[in-house]
């Protein structure tokens, strides 16, 4: 947060992998005073790769903040919007804004799910050509393309990584201590945060795991065994006692998906998931630590 609160550059560009707060970290930087300025919120998803639609979105997200920006409706509807009108009349408007106007930040999340050769196009022509007093902000979980090499050679652009939004000692304390409620020695504070190395996600996981109660837990012959379910369907023998992790389902009204992950196994661990090559069984490369499910 104090990068990017000091932050001058037009540009910043912000990626990680899913889980690591990009969406968090910006939605709490773009609502304070810090972000300097009005700011625009457009969250992209594949569906956003038609031309029409991106550049609507983004002229509705601007619109919020800057009434004068022009929509699709001004140019025969959405099949006006093509890369000419939208780096004629839309980027014309922003670069002749008022001398008494503020600042403008626009926040695109999602960067990844654009793919394809006309909106990607479009977007490095923006980049290009941002005028003064325009910020923009991607969050993507890829290290995004052309221009973005040439705009840091020329410093102006503001990049912030993994390691940058990881946690640190202190702050996996507050979110495992204050914020989940959790009575954590700093020995086993300190264990959590190695395992995780900082990840966000990583630590929500874990500490709501503990939360529950029941984690960790390891059968007699070294197994590790889960049981998800909801309370009532809980089996009177998953508990910790009996070397059973129990992980509630959560509510059943709505559509759930259950993510099995191997996370940070060691260097030099032959049976780890990254070990199985495209198209190879993973039981084979997994062996006894292949996960199976009844």
């Amino acid at each position: 947060m104090t990068r990017l609160d000091a932050a001058t550059e037009p540009l910043i560009v912000i990626s990680a992998p899913a889980g690591a707060g990009k969406t968090t970290l910006l939605a709490e930087w773009s609502e304070s005073a810090r972000a300097r300025g009005e700011c625009a919120w457009l969250t992209l998803d594949v569906q956003d790769n038609a031309p029409d639609r991106l550049f609507g979105g983004i002229a509705q997200a601007l619109r919020k903040v800057r009434p004068e920006t022009p929509m699709p409706a001004d140019h025969g509807g959405s099949a006006g919007w093509t890369l000419g009108t939208w780096a004629e009349d839309v980027l014309s408007t922003l670069v002749t804004r008022d001398a008494g106007q503020s600042s403008v930040t626009l926040v695109l999340d999602g960067l990844e799910a654009i793919t394809d050769t006309d909106p990607r196009r479009a977007l490095s022509d923006f980049l290009t050509r941002l005028p003064q007093g325009f910020r923009l902000v991607l969050s993507t979980r890829h290290v995004p393309g052309a221009p973005v090499p040439v705009l840091r050679c020329c410093g102006a652009v503001l990049e912030l990584d993994q390691q940058d939004l990881k946690f640190t000692c202190r702050e996996a304390a507050g979110l495992l201590v204050d914020g989940l409620g959790l009575d954590l020695s700093e020995a086993q504070i300190d264990e959590l945060y190695q395992d995780t190395e900082g990840w966000v996600a990583g630590l929500c996981i874990t500490g709501r795991a503990l939360a529950q109660g029941d984690v960790k837990a390891v059968s007699a012959d070294g197994n590790y065994t889960y049981v998800v379910s909801t309370q009532q369907d809980r089996p009177t023998n998953a508990t910790t006692a009996n070397g059973v992790t129990w992980i509630d389902w959560g509510p059943t009204h709505v559509n759930s998906v259950l993510l099995f992950r191997n996370m940070l196994p060691a260097q030099d661990f032959p049976n780890a998931i990254r070990n199985v090559a495209k198209g190879q069984d993973p039981a084979k490369v997994m062996g006894a630590y292949y996960p199976t499910s009844t």
